[in-house]
């Protein structure tokens, strides 16, 4: 995982400042289809938004991603399905510069898994903020979507811990449930009344070394966030 992530990264930078024909070659490393993704060369410096989406959370398993600020869609991107379930994007989002309605400094974006051409698409539960920088963010249906729920409560501006409460269904699997957080998580550490310690799952480690592995309804957790 922290392979395949800093592989992620690393391909979204140079989607941000590289070229058209690096653009390429990353939609041939992976296999996906970066048509209809605008790039820097398109004009202005897009925001560059990836991350990972769960498949098995929606009715029908999402195949595509798209960015709207407000109303205006400003950008979209197809998913690559990867291990665990899950799918990985890469999106860039155009500035006000390049399309009216669209991204400026600091507006905030919102996403919608699209699962086919004709679908509406089901909104995530993560916004972020529009910048000119690459940015990580995991999406997961929204709370109101019968299919999943989120965690609730106050995240830290930066580094540090929260304390959340998963307001979804019980029994959901802690790698997805986490991804309602919209941010990369160090730990996950929930306090076991029968056996009165701290279950924990630590994304990357060993499943040998995971005792928190499903979330349930109203578990109160410690997150670290990154």
């Amino acid at each position: 995982m922290r392979r395949r992530l800093a592989l992620a990264v690393a391909c979204a930078a140079v989607l941000l400042g590289g070229t058209f024909s690096l653009g390429l070659g990353f939609g041939s490393l992976f296999g996906a289809s970066t048509a209809g993704t605008p790039h820097a060369t398109a004009g202005g410096v897009p925001a560059v938004f990836f991350g990972f989406v769960p498949l098995d959370q929606l009715s029908a398993p999402p195949t595509r991603v798209r960015a709207l600020s407000g109303d205006t869609v400003c950008g979209s991107a197809s998913l690559q399905p990867s291990s665990e379930g899950l799918a990985f994007y890469v999106l860039s989002v155009v500035p006000a510069s390049d399309k009216t309605g669209c991204g400026t400094d600091g507006t905030p974006v919102r996403f919608l898994m699209l699962a086919g051409e004709v679908d509406p698409g089901t909104p995530a539960a993560q916004t972020q903020a529009w910048k000119q920088v690459s940015q990580r963010v995991d999406l997961s249906p929204a709370a109101s979507n019968p299919f999943f729920g989120s965690f609730a409560g106050q995240l830290p501006a930066a580094r540090g811990f929260a304390v959340v409460r998963w307001t979804g269904r019980s029994g959901t699997p802690v790698e997805q449930a986490v991804l309602t957080l919209g941010r990369p998580i160090s730990a996950l550490y929930h306090w076991n009344v029968e056996r009165q310690r701290f279950d924990a799952y630590i994304p990357g480690a060993l499943a040998a070394a995971q005792s928190y592995s499903a979330v349930d309804t109203d578990d109160i957790v410690f997150a670290g966030m990154e």
